[in-house]
């Protein structure tokens, strides 16, 4: 089954007004339209537009639990659809956040039952027993992020810059005290760093203006681009000891097509633009700044992973005519199909997938028709299928492209 599936956008305050709407093709709400859900999850499950089909259910998650089989297949490792995917529009910075492995997330959601934190708290760290890795694909534009922590080699270099360009040697001072403070073993050095950012004194606090006010001078070069973002910060949330630790992460710049993958225990924001985001089903996150929203400091300590990252932007990778994969690992795998109608002597491209479980799908450009091994239906640019494992392939055709999320891995042909 190719079954139609719907979402209203999450209204959250840093989305835009308009980049969901264009790519539905439909008219704005008039407010912030930050991320639309293609997916089971129970905080915003997928609406479906036909019924009928699906036993009268009008909602993804209602109907797979009604009928986990037809939905996920007889080889299914559970009753839910493990994947998420987004549809995510950022007109300004999200909050800096981590999420945890599977181990972290499986003691930590069973310690706060234990203690009888309720789900609904807003100082609750995780929600559910899942990890939540994480992979965001440029759409229709650049994409920029912050996404690990930088070499602290390219940080000295930053910081020593950004005091070239302070005012006066009062606002280099403290700027000359944090270069003295990135000597040492790189991962310990990190931790130590994050934890004085968020810790709330007069020093941090002298610091992030000191910081801002630099790069709000910063003349261009090497880190135009890093002292851009500080700057921008600075004045979005004045004073948010998350400015400090977004000056230790990577800033990151998608063009279309291009990737990123955020994995378990690493910290990262994403800073504005258009994207198909796909993960594990999970709304655990623990938060380091750019908020207003709980921080917990210990908790950060506790599951980040304080290493260096060096590489960070993923390309696609084509592994037959027309079909590019993006994903991972084991959670789940992304992957581009691409169509081309026949021209002259051509015979057009018709990317083909065989697929091993249930599956996402949205059309990210034109008009693809989508076929399965039962059913067959067109798509016009941001309408989305939920595909049954009985379909067990897609071809597309036509001219246009779709982006497929699924559990796990997907088999090429």
């Amino acid at each position: 089954m190719l079954l139609p599936i719907t979402n209203e956008p999450r209204d959250y305050a840093w989305g835009s007004h308009e980049a969901i709407a264009e790519f539905t093709g439909r008219p704005p709400s008039g407010g912030p339209e930050a991320e639309l859900w293609l997916g089971s999850h129970q905080l915003s499950p997928s609406r479906i537009l036909t019924p009928e089909a699906a036993g009268g259910h009008e909602r993804l998650d209602e109907w797979i639990a009604a009928d986990p089989e037809g939905a996920l297949g007889a080889s299914r490792g559970g009753d839910e659809f493990p994947v998420l995917m987004k549809v995510l529009a950022a007109a300004q910075a999200l909050s800096i956040q981590v999420h945890p492995d599977a181990e972290q997330a499986q003691r930590g959601f069973a310690d706060e039952n234990a203690r009888g934190v309720a789900l609904t708290d807003p100082e609750r760290t995780y929600k559910d027993p899942y990890p939540k890795p994480e992979l965001a694909l440029a759409l229709g534009g650049p994409f920029d992020a912050l996404v690990g922590f930088r070499p602290l080699d390219a940080t000295k270099t930053l910081v020593a810059e950004l005091a070239e360009a302070a005012a006066s040697a009062e606002d280099r001072r403290p700027l000359d005290d944090l270069a003295a403070k990135l000597d040492g073993e790189p991962e310990e050095t990190l931790r130590r760093l994050v934890a004085w950012f968020l810790d709330g004194s007069a020093s941090a606090e002298s610091l992030c203006r000191a910081v801002v006010a630099a790069a709000e001078r910063y003349p261009g070069g090497r880190f135009e681009a890093e002292a851009r973002t500080l700057a921008e910060l600075g004045a979005s949330r004045p004073g948010d000891p998350g400015i400090l630790v977004a000056s230790l992460m990577n800033r990151v710049h998608l063009e279309e097509g291009e990737a990123v993958y955020v994995q378990p225990r690493e910290i990262h924001a994403y800073l504005g633009g258009l994207a198909i985001e796909v993960m594990r089903a999970s709304d655990n996150v623990i938060r380091a700044g750019l908020t207003g929203k709980h921080i917990d400091v210990a908790a950060l300590q506790r599951i980040t992973d304080f290493r260096e990252r060096r590489e960070v932007v993923a390309r696609p990778t084509e592994v037959a005519p027309g079909v590019a994969h993006l994903g991972p690992g084991p959670e789940f795998a992304l992957t581009r199909l691409t169509s081309m109608p026949a021209s002259g002597g051509s015979a057009g491209e018709r990317p083909r997938v065989r697929l091993s479980g249930p599956a996402v799908a949205v059309a990210t450009a034109g008009s693809p028709h989508v076929h399965g091994g039962r059913n067959e239906t067109r798509l016009e640019r941001g309408q989305a299928v939920y595909v049954t494992p009985d379909e067990e392939e897609l071809t597309l055709t036509g001219q246009g492209q779709l982006v497929l999320a699924t559990p796990g891995g997907t088999r090429y042909e």
